[in-house]
């Protein structure tokens, strides 16, 4: 029984291989001495791959690395946030978020799975469009990178890894935010949000934000371009153990596209709506019962020779 409750506490993977020494006698095998002069026999190493599968915190061996748009950094969209982050590359073809493709451990730009509070944000039609969130920046509460493979649990997409965007939760008190700014080459922006507080409506207890931004700019050079306008809206309600949360939003990108496909004066204008609803009841302390609505429409429509369609 002393030997059974120290081989408890040693990795799972040792005891893999215990399980695959019993099997391959004629395997080379290594003997290491453990604690008290217990002994353990090991055959070839095995290698334990992590799961996004929700499992105890101690037995995690893969991290999720989360970016908090609050942090001191100098960055201007989702975007330019998941830069930040070890491990992912993302691949600006417009500022200011406009466009920009994503690439986790050296994945394809295909070969990655955005998720806005685990809703599905990947475009059929390109991944070049998977950025394009109807959320500001400061719509933001953090940005969720699963590093490697998480196909088993979020589908084919999901190849080398997952961006889960998570948006912020709406505030106890009433109040609001306005901001403008500017630059070179006639930059400007302004950035608006209100939010509810706290009250009942109906018996049910809940608080919203609405939020909206506009972002235009001449470029540094002609057929860089671009002028973007996002609104968006989250309530959440909540009455005894069950929450209700809605969750919208339209974005309209229209910017220059030059040299994107072809050496040409090209232009882009796309548009994303997306509209959710989950519903969620705590049965009790570990049963929880979760059901999700929600859509998305792109569109995406390109002109090779801008003055000339």
């Amino acid at each position: 029984m002393t030997i059974l409750r120290r081989l408890q506490s040693i990795l799972p993977g040792v005891l893999t291989a215990l399980v695959l020494a019993a099997g391959a006698a004629a395997a080379p095998a290594e003997r290491f001495v453990v604690a008290d002069g217990d002994t353990v026999w090991l055959t070839d190493p095995v290698i334990i791959v992590g799961s996004r599968v929700p499992s105890a915190l101690p037995g995690l061996l893969r991290p999720v690395a989360a970016a908090d748009p609050a942090a001191d950094a100098p960055v201007r969209s989702a975007a330019e946030l998941l830069a930040t982050l070890p491990a992912v590359e993302v691949s600006q073809r417009q500022q200011y978020g406009t466009q920009a493709d994503l690439s986790v451990r050296g994945s394809s730009f295909e070969q990655v799975q955005v998720l806005l509070d685990g809703w599905d944000m990947g475009d059929p039609q390109t991944g070049h469009h998977n950025l394009d969130l109807p959320l500001g920046l400061a719509d933001v509460s953090r940005l969720e990178v699963l590093r490697g493979h998480g196909s088993a649990l979020y589908g084919a997409n999901a190849f080398g890894g997952v961006v889960n965007v998570v948006p912020r939760d709406p505030a106890p008190a009433r109040g609001g935010e306005l901001a403008f700014g500017g630059g070179d080459a006639a930059t400007r922006h302004a950035l608006g949000r209100l939010e509810s507080g706290g009250g009942d409506l109906f018996g049910v207890a809940g608080r919203a934000w609405l939020s909206g931004g506009w972002f235009r700019t001449d470029g540094d050079r002609p057929g860089t371009d671009a002028e973007n306008w996002h609104a968006s809206a989250r309530a959440v309600g909540r009455t005894g153990r069950r929450e209700i949360e809605l969750l919208a939003g339209y974005a309209s990108r229209a910017f220059g596209a030059l040299d994107f496909y072809a050496p040409f004066p090209s232009f882009e204008h796309t548009q994303a709506l997306f509209a959710g609803l989950k519903l969620r009841a705590d049965l009790s302390d570990k049963i929880v019962i979760e059901q999700r609505l929600g859509g998305r429409r792109h569109r995406d429509r390109f002109t090779l020779v801008r003055d000339d369609p």
